[in-house]
């Protein structure tokens, strides 16, 4: 996996004085429930859960995406899809930066100094890079943080201009910031795209995954398409990983990062992070036995030819 966790601070100018008012407003909104930050937006607390992320290589976290979860006045949980599907364009701009916010404020209360977070930048957002790149530096400046403990996660299937696209991933690079293609091999994704725009990680559709652990054909699929990027430098994550078969499915295909309900579920700041005693290990003991009965089959189907040919010769 490449060294792409060095200490970089990323090059920005002082944010205006729009930036830091808008700062300073959702600040304002931020507050404690059970030992996690959240933000108040209108009348739902706005919280983060954490998905870890982990490397087959190091078999520890090296990174955690934030996921935002809201909460009604009951108490009740309020999917994200749901939290932005109730808001205008201009309001979906104003929660994602509360989102960011809130992400962070929890991510450096977990004090993970080896790890990235991975934060969603929703479509609209995106198209309104500058505000949004800068007011996510702004933060950063606040935390002391550098700009490459951040993975801007990308759904390159919701850009239809192209050109709006590399752009916007330019403007985040020479910010700093690290940037991941999510739920690539589906809709629009190819490589062709992924050679001009050069992320530094490409999440792997959950499909492709699921589809490899019942079809055989599909795994040499990934398998090549993890070579290809590879060689286009990238780091490559499988991710939904729900069962041991799509973990071994994932190792097989030769990826660096994992994620998945299989390793560990969402968890609050309140909540230890739920992952199985011994997961690891007994994970890499039935690799290493069906790497062997593999080997074996594989060798059983060539010795006839190499006899027959050594017959000839």
């Amino acid at each position: 996996m490449q060294n792409i966790l060095n200490t970089v601070y990323f090059d920005s100018q002082f944010p205006s004085n729009y930036i830091h008012s808008m700062f300073e407003k959702i600040s304002e909104t931020l507050g404690y429930f059970h030992g996690n930050r959240f933000s108040q937006y209108n009348e739902t607390r706005v919280i983060s859960a954490f998905q870890p992320i982990y490397s087959i290589a190091h078999r520890r976290i090296v990174g955690l995406e934030g996921l935002a979860r809201g909460l009604d006045k009951s108490g009740n949980m309020v999917p994200p899809l749901t939290l932005f599907e109730q808001q205008s364009p201009k309001n979906v701009c104003e929660l994602d930066r509360i989102c960011q916010l809130v992400h962070i404020e929890n991510f450096h209360a977990l004090n993970s100094p080896n790890a990235w977070l991975f934060l969603n930048v929703n479509p609209q957002t995106l198209s309104d890079s500058d505000y949004y790149a800068e007011f996510l530096s702004y933060i950063l400046n606040e935390k002391n943080y550098p700009a490459n403990r951040i993975v801007i996660e990308i759904l390159e299937s919701v850009i239809d201009d192209e050109k709006e696209l590399e752009q916007h991933i330019k403007r985040y690079k020479e910010m700093g910031f690290l940037i991941a293609i999510d739920d690539f091999g589906a809709g629009q994704s190819n490589f062709e795209r992924i050679w001009r725009i050069k992320p530094d990680i490409v999440k792997l559709d959950r499909s492709m995954i699921k589809k490899a652990g019942t079809d055989p054909s599909v795994k040499g699929l990934i398998k090549g398409i993890t070579s290809m990027l590879h060689h286009s430098k990238c780091i490559v994550l499988a991710e939904g990983i729900e069962t041991e078969n799509e973990a071994l499915v994932a190792m097989e295909a030769g990826v660096d990062l994992v994620q998945g309900f299989y390793f560990a579920r969402p968890f609050l700041l309140s909540e230890p992070i739920n992952s199985k005693y011994g997961l690891w290990r007994s994970l890499y003991n039935v690799f290493d036995d069906l790497s062997a009965q593999t080997s074996e089959a594989q060798h059983e189907i060539i010795t006839p030819y190499i006899k027959k040919f050594s017959a000839q010769t």
